[in-house]
């Protein structure tokens, strides 16, 4: 693995590791245009393992911290939305799963 600081055509800007495909894999950070970042671990260039990612939207900034697979929510995390609502527990395929804390 090498390090890398990438600029992209759609804006993004991604800073870490990349693997001998030249995809996303190890620690590192990736920006989107519209502010959003990721900063965790990445595997064949997908969101993978522990990360946070601080998601930019219209009424304002929403976290999501915890375990991804195949760029998605994976496992136990903790989302949190820019109006304090608060969700702590599992997720699999993206989705909420199972019994949480809110």
């Amino acid at each position: 693995m090498m390090g890398l600081q990438k600029k992209y055509t759609d804006g993004s800007e991604y800073n870490g590791n990349i693997n001998d495909k030249g995809e996303k894999d190890g620690n590192g950070t990736l920006v989107f245009k519209d502010g959003t970042k990721y900063h965790g671990h990445f595997k064949n260039g997908f969101f993978s393992g522990h990360g946070v990612l601080e998601i930019c939207a219209e009424k304002g900034q929403h976290k999501y911290q915890g375990q991804f697979a195949n760029g998605k929510f994976e496992g136990y995390g903790v989302f949190t939305q820019s109006d304090n609502m608060m969700y702590e527990g599992e997720f699999h395929d993206g989705a909420v799963q199972g019994k949480s804390d809110i």
